[in-house]
């Protein structure tokens, strides 16, 4: 049997604080969703436009959005988004996400050339549970 992962605030913006995330509220224009990594759970937002395209905000667990607390920005433009908010109840919805990877820097103390010093974490979400490709 799995280990349950800490309840730790570890990326995204803390649910506990409010339901509104910047000039949107969580409840009419997106959903907050807990994503298990490891043994870490990171909160991230997903939002659906009126022309049914969906976008979800997410922070890298490895670099933390380059040491600053960046979100990225996953469009479903790019990439293959599915959300059902009616299943996975308990953490905020279902949802998946193909295989994206990590475009931030390390920090700056890391060599930047060539792309050396990017994250590239590559994660997939599967049933709000990122996992690495």
């Amino acid at each position: 049997m799995l280990a349950e992962p800490n309840e730790e605030h570890v990326a995204g913006d803390d649910p506990s604080l409010s339901s509104k995330v910047g000039i949107f509220d969580l409840a009419r224009n997106g959903h907050r969703v807990r994503v298990r990594y490891k043994d870490q759970h990171v909160y991230c937002e997903v939002y659906r436009a009126a022309d049914g395209s969906q976008e979800v905000h997410w922070m890298c667990p490895r670099c933390h959005g380059g040491a600053r607390g960046y979100m990225s920005r996953i469009p479903s433009s790019r990439k293959q988004i599915d959300f059902d908010p009616a299943r996975l109840t308990e953490v905020g919805g279902e949802l998946n996400v193909e295989a994206f990877i990590c475009p931030w820097e390390l920090g700056e103390d890391r060599r930047q050339d060539f792309g050396i010093g990017l994250c590239k974490l590559a994660l997939a979400i599967d049933r709000s549970v990122a996992k690495e490709v």
